[in-house]
C-alpha cells in the first residue's frame, strides 16, 4: 500500500520520488541481465564456429593424404553397353573397345523322334443343311428372310445358344456366316466353318481336353445347323504330352536319371511326359541350359 505524504505542508510528491529511487537501484540488475543475454548469444556463435572449424580441420587433413590425389575414376561414353572401374594405381589413359563378334550360346539338337502329332476335337453337322438334291443353304441370307431365303430346313430366330458355357447371341439380321464368325471370335475355344453344306466345330487346342459341349438354344440355330445330337470326335494328345511309356520311347526307357552339367534329372516313364522332363531341365539352376521341343521337326534342342 502506497503511503502518500503529498498532503503535508512540505509540498513534495513522495510517490514519484520513491519510484525514481527504485528505478535507479534496479539499473545495475538490468545491465547485468542485458550483458548475460549478449554473452549467451556469443557463446552460441562460438560453439557454431568451433564445429565449423573442426569440420574444416577434417577436410584439410584429408588433403594431406596421398590417396586423395591418387584416386582414379573410370567412365564410359555409354554405360548401358560397357562399364569400367579403376584402382588408385591406374595410369591416366583412354581406351576404345571394338566388338569383333557377338557371343553365341552352344546348341545341341538331337535326331527326330518318332512322335505323333496330336489332333483337335471336332463336331460336324449330322447331315447337309439342305438335303434337297443339288441345293445348299444360303450362307449370306439374313435369318429374317425365313427358310425361303436361307435355304435351311427350319427357321432361326433372334435369341442365343451356348457352346462350352459361352453365350452366342443371334439377331434376326444375322446370317450363317456371321454366326460362324461370332462362334470363332467368342471365348468358346472353337472355330466354326462351313463346307459341303455342313458346319464343323473344331477345338482350337490339341488334345483330349477340353472337348465341345452344346447348351441351351433359344434361337433354333443349333437345330437348323444340324448340330443338335451330333457326336464329338475327341482330340488326341500329342506324344510330347503323353506318358513316356505310351510313346515310341517307352519300350527303350527304364526309370532312373540322367545328368546335364552335373545336374541330375529323374525319369519315371509311368509318370513323366517329354514335356515334364523338359520342364525339369529348364527349372534346374545347376544344369544351366534351356531345353526345347520343336513339334514340327520332332527334335529336342539344348
Amino acid at each position: 500500500m502506497a503511503i502518500r505524504l503529498s498532503g503535508l505542508s512540505s509540498g513534495l510528491d513522495t510517490d514519484t520520488l520513491i519510484s525514481k529511487l527504485m528505478e535507479l537501484e534496479r539499473k545495475p540488475l538490468v545491465l547485468m541481465q542485458n550483458n548475460n543475454t549478449v554473452l549467451q548469444s556469443r557463446k552460441t556463435d562460438l560453439s557454431g564456429l568451433k564445429t565449423s572449424l573442426f569440420t574444416l580441420q577434417g577436410k584439410i587433413t584429408d588433403l594431406t593424404y596421398a590417396s586423395t590425389y591418387a584416386k582414379r575414376i573410370a567412365s564410359t561414353t555409354d554405360e548401358k553397353i560397357v562399364t569400367a572401374s579403376a584402382q588408385n594405381s591406374s595410369s591416366n589413359a583412354s581406351y576404345n573397345i571394338n566388338v569383333i563378334s557377338m557371343a553365341t550360346s552352344t546348341r545341341n539338337t538331337g535326331a527326330a523322334l518318332d512322335f505323333a502329332s496330336g489332333t483337335k476335337a471336332s463336331m460336324v453337322s449330322t447331315a447337309e443343311l439342305n438335303v434337297g438334291a443339288g441345293l445348299n443353304a444360303a450362307p449370306n441370307a439374313a435369318f429374317s428372310t425365313g427358310m425361303a431365303g436361307t435355304g435351311l430346313e427350319s427357321n432361326v430366330n433372334a435369341g442365343y445358344f451356348i457352346i462350352n458355357n459361352v453365350r452366342i447371341d443371334v439377331l434376326a439380321t444375322d446370317t450363317i456366316n456371321t454366326i460362324l464368325n461370332k462362334i470363332t471370335e467368342s471365348g468358346a475355344g472353337v472355330t466354326a466353318s462351313l463346307a459341303g453344306d455342313q458346319i464343323t466345330l473344331t477345338q482350337k487346342t490339341v488334345g483330349d481336353t477340353p472337348t465341345i459341349k452344346l447348351g441351351t438354344d433359344t434361337s433354333g440355330f443349333l437345330t437348323a445347323a444340324k448340330l443338335t445330337g451330333a457326336t464329338v470326335t475327341p482330340g488326341v494328345k500329342s506324344d510330347e504330352n503323353r506318358l513316356l511309356k505310351d510313346t515310341a520311347l517307352g519300350a527303350g526307357l527304364t526309370n532312373g536319371y540322367f545328368s546335364i552339367n552335373g545336374a541330375f534329372i529323374s525319369v519315371d516313364k509311368d509318370k513323366d511326359t517329354l514335356a515334364s522332363i523338359i520342364d525339369k531341365i529348364n527349372q534346374s539352376t545347376v544344369a544351366g541350359v534351356t531345353a526345347f521341343y520343336d513339334a514340327s521337326s520332332k527334335k529336342i534342342s539344348l
